[in-house]
């Protein structure tokens, strides 16, 4: 992973430079950047990236779902959050969108919070209820009636 690391660093330099000469490509280039240190599990990177795109274009909404994911793995639920919320605004009935947040109101101690978007997500995509038992999210209210109902 290193080599594949030090690959992309290289090509962001690169890509600086060649933003200086046509600065109208960089929010692309900054989210594509940011996905791929995303995907090499670099989330810091990531994030920086994926706000420097944002600071480019605040309409691109699935730079704010990628940026909350790697917020999330970083445990900055409470940032995640706003950036789910971002995401929301643009695509409303995004199961992924919805079940992210519920996982980060899970992690910042809001149940009840929580277990409306869960429900919204199951609704949107009935495959997130199978992802929400074994998600450790959750952990922290398994043990609620509100929670276990959703399963019966």
């Amino acid at each position: 992973m290193n080599e594949k690391y030090e690959a992309l660093n290289r090509f962001k330099k690169c890509c600086i430079e060649f933003l200086k000469v046509f600065p109208k490509f960089m929010e692309g280039l900054l989210d594509a950047i940011g996905d791929n240190y995303f995907y090499l599990e670099k989330y810091e990177d990531a994030v920086l990236c994926y706000d420097l795109a944002i600071r480019s274009n605040t309409e691109i909404s699935d730079t704010y779902f990628y940026k909350g994911y790697a917020l999330m793995q970083l445990g900055k639920h409470s940032d995640a959050l706003q950036c789910f919320m971002k995401d929301l605004k643009e695509t409303p009935k995004s199961p992924n969108t919805l079940y992210n947040i519920a996982c980060c109101l899970s992690e910042l101690g809001k149940p009840q919070e929580s277990i409306k978007y869960l429900q919204l997500a199951i609704k949107h995509d009935p495959s997130c209820k199978e992802d929400a038992m074994n998600d450790s999210s959750f952990e922290n209210f398994r043990h609620l009636d509100e929670f276990n109902q959703i399963f019966n």
